[in-house]
């Protein structure tokens, strides 16, 4: 578990620093640890092969000044986008928490239409199960996980109290079945690229015809 663990935390990091980044930022340069930074700036650790190197008569503060302005061409951009999408993700965790109490507190999903969480929720199924067959890196399609839970959530809300609480157990088996045939590779990969491909008009339809 602990060996899971560390592993999936080194492909989180590869991820947000993708290729040379993770070495030049992290292992070369430590940019979380300042005194690390300017410590190996001082004793002439810059870059070395992983930048070109800039002309021999430029001084050595000059030359740390150029390598770290390469570094920041080459990976600040990279980094940061990385960084966005992994925000995104995390916003998506709090996206239908509002609308979730909301029933909960109502105890009723009246003026929710059903029809259109259903069709928003196979959209947010086939994106989440594609990009799982596949291997994707969570931060990639980990907005569409969590936004599936909680339409999950919403739509057993709705079901349970509209006084239908056996359709509700019975989505709820449903889609955890689902679910494991997707992990369990039951389910061939042309398929779920096929849902995964129609996701997009069902999502239009869904907002134009419910909305």
């Amino acid at each position: 578990m602990k060996d899971r663990i560390i592993s999936k935390i080194d492909q989180l990091l590869h991820f947000v620093f993708p290729n040379r980044c993770y070495e030049i930022m992290l292992l070369k340069y430590n940019f979380l640890h300042r005194k690390s930074l300017i410590r190996m700036s001082l004793t002439g650790a810059v870059v070395e092969c992983y930048i070109k190197k800039p002309p021999a008569d430029v001084n050595f503060y000059e030359s740390v000044s150029y390598s770290i302005r390469k570094i920041a061409e080459e990976c600040i951009s990279m980094v940061m986008s990385r960084l966005l999408g992994l925000g995104i993700t995390v916003v998506s965790l709090l996206l239908f928490i509002p609308q979730i109490l909301k029933i909960q507190f109502a105890q009723s999903g009246e003026g929710i239409s059903l029809l259109s969480q259903l069709l928003g929720l196979f959209a947010c199924f086939a994106v989440t199960f594609y990009s799982y067959a596949k291997g994707y890196v969570f931060i990639q399609w980990g907005d569409s996980f969590f936004v599936t839970i909680q339409m999950v959530i919403i739509i057993i809300q709705i079901l349970w109290f509209s006084s239908r609480q056996a359709y509700a157990a019975v989505f709820l088996a449903f889609c955890w079945t689902i679910s494991c045939a997707v992990m369990g590779e039951y389910i061939p990969i042309d398929v779920l690229a096929m849902l995964q491909a129609i996701s997009i008009p069902v999502v239009i339809v869904a907002k134009v015809s419910f909305k």
